[in-house]
This record gives C-alpha cells, structure tokens and sequence, in this order.
C-alpha cells in the first residue's frame, strides 16, 4: 500500500493513507481487488505481513497500474491468482530469502507451491523461479512444485523435488493436469 501511496502522490498531488485504505477496502468488499497474505505458521503474522494485491481482471489491471512498463509476468501472475480464486482457493505467497508467487492450502496442510512467470528462457529467471519454488517446497515439505509459464511444458528434477512447467492455457484448461485441488490428491 505504501508504494502505491507515493506513487498516487507523485501523479494526483496530496492524498492520504487513509482516503486510499477507505478507497482499497471498498474495491475489495465489491470484487475488484484481492489480497494474497504472506505464508505464516501464525494467524498474528498474516495480518503484520505486507499483503500482494490482485484485480479480478487482467483488463482493470492495466487501467489501475501506476507503471508506463508492460509487465507481462505480472499480468500472467494475476490470470493464476484469478483462476485459483475461481477454483475456490484463497492463496497465499510464500517469503524467506526466496518468494514463491502461491501457496494454497486446505485448513494448515500445504497442498501445492506454484511459481509463475513469463519464460524460463533467462537462466537468470530460471534460476530465481526453481530457487523460490525450492524454498517453499522446502518448508512446506512437499515433493512437488508448478510453474506456470506463458508457453513451456517440462518436467525435470531439482534436487528432492520434482518440478512441472506448464503453460498457462494447460493450467487454466485442464484442471487435473495440476493436482491442487482436494478431488485430485483422493
């Protein structure tokens, strides 16, 4: 919220915190806006934590971003959070030294850690997405993990873990492709 403060204040003028809390709370009691808490073991922490924000559409996104860059990871990662959401899921992000775009769980057990992102083809990203993924199944101990990514397919071993890479249109289209859901783990 904070970066979104300066950033209003830099374009409109004068504007405060609590006007833009006010304004961001009604987006989110009508269905405009989302928020993704930060992994935590303990309830206090998830509302100390700085929450991710998520548009119900990828549309509203770009008229509401405050950026002149086109962020095509971003918009990818929103189209997940969106079709978790229509999944039933309140997803979380996962934090240490790494972060991992999404967790989702039922009641305190971790069901699945997703990373997403627009290509692995930079071992730079590459390495930065399997770093955070690892992390995450680490923690959580899990001995799978996803990446979503606009148009690659793999699977491949990361030391203990298998990880799938699969396009966004497969995810979004095939739920059983990625077992996150209550139904496919039975």
């Amino acid at each position: 919220m904070s970066n979104i403060h300066k950033e209003l204040i830099e374009i409109h003028g004068r504007i405060s915190k609590s006007t833009l809390s006010r304004y961001a709370r009604a987006a989110r009691d009508i269905l405009l806006l989302f928020e993704a808490p930060r992994y935590a073991y303990k309830v206090r922490q998830h509302l100390l934590f700085p929450k991710k924000i998520y548009a119900v559409d990828n549309g509203l996104l770009e008229v509401i971003r405050f950026s002149s860059t086109e962020d095509k990871g971003r918009l990818l990662e929103n189209a997940v959070f969106v079709e978790l959401k229509r999944r039933g899921y309140d997803p979380f992000y996962f934090k240490k030294q790494q972060e991992c775009d999404f967790i989702l769980q039922d009641g305190m057990k971790a069901l699945a850690a997703l990373q997403v992102t627009w290509a692995l083809s930079s071992s730079k990203t590459r390495e930065r997405e399997i770093q955070g993924l690892a992390a995450a199944l680490g923690r959580l101990h899990l001995t799978e993990g996803w990446i979503i990514a606009r148009n690659e397919y793999a699977d491949f071993r990361q030391d203990a873990w298998r990880i799938h890479v699969r396009p966004f249109w497969h995810f979004a289209l095939d739920q059983k492709s990625i077992p996150i859901s209550i139904e496919a783990l039975v």
